[in-house]
Parts: structure tokens; C-alpha cells; sequence
């Protein structure tokens, strides 16, 4: 701060224990170890402890595997358990998480993994036999989920040597600020090439968190 020159918070701005991914995921391990996060349809249940134990076993393996903070992962995953830890372990260590439609091939593929400039990515065996017909643009290891389909070539490392990670993720080189991106959505690119969206943490919890419905009663009251 410049001498003589006085900051003044802006309001809008909420603290980062409210909407960054890691500092929630640790308050609600702490706070309501556990209350249910999440019911699957095979019976299983996650609560926040469980979760949290998860998300920073896969963290650490992520992190053994080159993701550091501020890096981009692309994530080309069908919905599933290790879909939802990989989102989490991603911000967990303050990386950005880059989802890939898993429709995408061909050109539409190679451009979105040009623009998404990341060099790991994360995805589903059955989706890798794409990569072998289109320029893989900078992606140099592949973390897979399944049986592997293609993707030769490139370093391929299977999903669970990594989720089982004992030691505890690394430590940030800076707090994860809520400005920080949180993600790189592509729109769908009807008029043109797809373009990826910079979202912030404080972007995601301004238009999908708690506060969305005060703030939509108060812009349109019943």
C-alpha cells in the first residue's frame, strides 16, 4: 500500500472462506464432519469428513504428478464419483479446472485444447481413441479413468495409482484468493469457435451460491 494512500474493501467482494472450493471443503470437514454430502444411487454415502479425505488424497497425487497452483487440467470426464473429486482435488490445490464436453472430437477437440493451454489431462479411457486422429496441442500426460482406448504417444498414468496417494497435498505458495479463476468453461460455439470463459471463484458464487436467491428476490420482488 502507498503511503498515505487508503484501501477501502469493496463489499461486493465476499472473504475467501466463503466461496473458494478449498477453504469451504475444510470449514465443512471441521464444522459438520458428518453431515451428508452426498447419496449415490449404489448406496453410498459421502459425508464431509469422507469427502475432504478423498479430495486431498487425490490432491496429493495430483500434485506428485506435476499439477502445481495456477496450472490448467483439462478434464474430459462422464459423470461419476472420481468426476466430482477430480473438480474438488483441482481447486484444492488452487489449479484451474478446464471441463471438455464429452461430445468434442476432431477439430472442435484440438481447438478447445489449444486454447485451454494445459499440458495434463484427466480422463475417461473410453474418450482417448479420439486423441489419436487430432492434434493433442500441448497435453503431455493423461491421468485415465477405464480401460485405456488410445491416446499413443503421450504419458499415461492410470487413475488409481493416483487417487490412493497416503501423503498430505503440498502446501499453496499463496492464499487462493476469490478473484483467482476457479475454471475455463467453453461455450458451445454455435456462432464460431469455441471460447473459453475465465470464472472466478467469486463469478461462481455471485451466480450459483447461497445468495443467488436473496439477490434474485430483491432485483425481481413477487
Amino acid at each position: 500500500m502507498s503511503e498515505g494512500r487508503t484501501v477501502i474493501a469493496d463489499p461486493r467482494v465476499v472473504p475467501r472462506d466463503r466461496c473458494v472450493t478449498r477453504y469451504l471443503l475444510d470449514d465443512f470437514a471441521q464444522t459438520q464432519p458428518n453431515k451428508e454430502f452426498a447419496v449415490f444411487q449404489d448406496g453410498d454415502v459421502w459425508s464431509y469428513e469422507t469427502v475432504r479425505e478423498k479430495v486431498r488424497a487425490l490432491a496429493a497425487g495430483f500434485a506428485k504428478q506435476g499439477v502445481a497452483q495456477g496450472d490448467h487440467v483439462a478434464v474430459w470426464m462422464f459423470d461419476s464419483k472420481e468426476a466430482i473429486l477430480t473438480f474438488f482435488a483441482i481447486n484444492y490445490l488452487g489449479a484451474v479446472f478446464v471441463p471438455l464436453n464429452t461430445a468434442f472430437k476432431g477439430q472442435v477437440l484440438s481447438h478447445v485444447l489449444t486454447v485451454s493451454d494445459a499440458s495434463l489431462m484427466v480422463a475417461h479411457g473410453q474418450l482417448l481413441e479420439r486423441l489419436d486422429a487430432t492434434e493433442a496441442a500441448s497435453i503431455s500426460k493423461i491421468i485415465y479413468l477405464g480401460a485405456n482406448t488410445g491416446a499413443s504417444g503421450l504419458e499415461l498414468v492410470e487413475y488409481s495409482t493416483v487417487s490412493g496417494e497416503i501423503t498430505a497435498p503440498p502446501a499453496l505458495l499463496k492464499p487462493i484468493e476469490p478473484w483467482d479463476t476457479q475454471s475455463i468453461i467453453f461455450t458451445s460455439g454455435t456462432t464460431g469457435p469455441s471460447k473459453g470463459v475465465l470464472s472466478s471463484y467469486l463469478h461462481i458464487f455471485t451466480n450459483a451460491g447461497p445468495e443467488i436467491g436473496v439477490a434474485s428476490t430483491k432485483a425481481f420482488p413477487h
